[in-house]
């Protein structure tokens, strides 16, 4: 394929990556929404890597979630206001804080998961797993040769 081809090619990918991320955000807003569930999408992804491993360092979320830290500060101020983490001090070095569940915060991952495998369901549709697969094969190409990049 030609180099001005695959730019085009990149290019669509990239818009339309764009596009379908930003229509799922709102998608995301609305349906919490409607379950009077006053999350931020930001805030949900926090809470996301919290339901997979609680207890972790304010700069270990930051780093999973490609955040700097005066946002990942105000993410997890939100969700400390509406008390579904706590900031916890370590043994060994007082100025790390561990970010834990609060109790509503892990009450909240049924609900929150549930709407997500439903709008995770519309999504996908009838696109078969292993095009789902490709797809999701290339996308971490890209991620690869962005890090790459990024490590020089």
């Amino acid at each position: 394929m030609a180099t001005k081809q695959k730019r085009s090619v990149f290019s669509e990918i990239f818009e339309m990556s764009n596009l379908t991320g930003s229509a799922y955000r709102i998608l995301v807003r609305r349906r919490f929404k409607e379950a009077q569930i006053d999350l931020t999408v930001e805030m949900l992804q926090v809470l996301g890597c919290l339901w997979q491993q609680d207890n972790q360092s304010q700069q270990e979320l930051a780093d999973r979630l490609l955040k700097d830290k005066v946002s990942m500060t105000y993410l997890i101020n939100n969700l400390s206001k509406r008390q579904l983490v706590v900031r916890c001090d370590t043994e060994s070095d007082k100025r790390v804080k561990l970010i834990q569940l609060t109790p509503e915060g892990m009450a909240m991952e049924e609900q929150a998961q549930k709407i997500l495998a439903e709008l995770r369901s519309l999504v996908i549709g009838d696109i078969p797993a292993e095009t789902m697969r490709v797809v999701l094969d290339y996308y971490d190409q890209f991620n690869r040769n962005i890090q790459e990049q990024l490590a020089k």
